[in-house]
């Protein structure tokens, strides 16, 4: 496999005998032609100018390549289906987290150029065809994307059709009626009773929180060298609020270190560790208990965690600038 974009780069690697290109979003009839003729894979993802692109800032070289490469996702996926290339599925998420949580979401955007039907084989059968390719390197030691004996797979059975409906809300929570059974199935959260004097209230407070503000790139800029993953409070409090800070009327900027810095999260909504289904249940069983010790049984720490580095003694710290100490 080779990581290739433009026509020359792509002739040349099947020119040396590559079998399969990655990428490949600014293929030209011409190479897609050859692909087709020499039996070569294609391994594409749905790259588009939204909120899932690196955010690279504008007029960077960066910035420039990205628009030319999302601007030919289209055609390379028309040009996949009319030679009938033989096409797997990447989502490309292996170092950004925030992309990894939407893995699901990517995989929707494919009903953009297929049916449902044929996103769901592309990632599972046409993927699994593609790594027998790898010999030796195969994870698989077996036959993958069939149904056969001897063959590794994992079956589930569902009430309705699964490819019906591939569709996802804004969080990444697919809407597939029998995926949200699934998912009520196994909810953590509940209540155990002990006599009438004790409650225990379980919470989860990992499966429904949202992504962590200080995780994204552009939260980098409100860091200092000195005092990596640290963020002023002040920061904190305007990221956390997203859309809701201030009654509704966020900042559209950021005051740090001498700069008016973009508030990135400034149209979107609310931090929240519980989610909004689950928080409601825990405010309604603290109303409605009526033992007499009600313990909260959670999974990360409730208090907030703070540093203070303008107050550690010098030499403590590796940081010379006065003001950060």
């Amino acid at each position: 496999m080779v990581h290739a974009y433009t026509p020359r780069a792509i002739q040349r690697a099947i020119a040396a005998g590559v079998k399969c290109i990655e990428h490949g979003q600014l293929a030209d009839e011409a190479t897609a032609k050859l692909m087709a003729e020499k039996d070569i894979w294609w391994s594409l993802q749905p790259f588009l100018d939204d909120e899932d692109a690196v955010p690279f800032p504008e007029g960077s070289a960066n910035r420039k390549k990205q628009v030319q490469m999302t601007n030919g996702t289209d055609n390379a996926y028309k040009l996949a289906i009319k030679y009938k290339i033989k096409t797997a599925w990447g989502a490309e998420a292996l170092f950004d987290e925030k992309l990894a949580e939407r893995e699901a979401i990517q995989l929707a955007k494919m009903t953009r150029w297929y049916t449902p039907a044929q996103v769901l084989k592309m990632a599972t059968a046409d993927n699994a065809e593609l790594l027998t390719m790898s010999g030796p390197r195969n994870p698989y030691p077996g036959k993958l994307g069939v149904i056969e004996e001897g063959a590794l797979v994992d079956l589930l059975l569902v009430n309705g059709d699964p490819v019906a409906n591939l569709n996802f809300d804004e969080h990444g929570l697919g809407l597939e009626p029998n995926n949200l059974v699934a998912i009520h199935s196994l909810r953590g959260y509940r209540t155990l009773r002990w006599g009438r004097n004790v409650e225990l209230i379980i919470t989860d407070q990992r499966s429904y929180r949202s992504e962590e503000p200080t995780y994204r790139t552009e939260a980098q800029a409100f860091m200092s060298d000195a005092f990596p993953g640290l963020m002023p409070q002040e920061v904190l409090d305007i990221l956390d609020g997203g859309s809701a800070y201030n009654n509704g009327h966020p900042p559209p900027t950021i005051r740090y270190g001498g700069k008016d810095i973009a508030n990135f999260r400034r149209d979107q909504p609310p931090t929240t560790i519980l989610g909004v289904e689950q928080k409601a249940w825990f405010l309604e069983r603290l109303k409605q208990s009526k033992a007499t010790w009600k313990i909260w049984g959670d999974t990360v720490a409730t208090l907030d965690m703070r540093a203070d580095p303008q107050n550690l003694p010098i030499g403590l710290t590796k940081c010379g600038k006065p003001e950060l100490r």
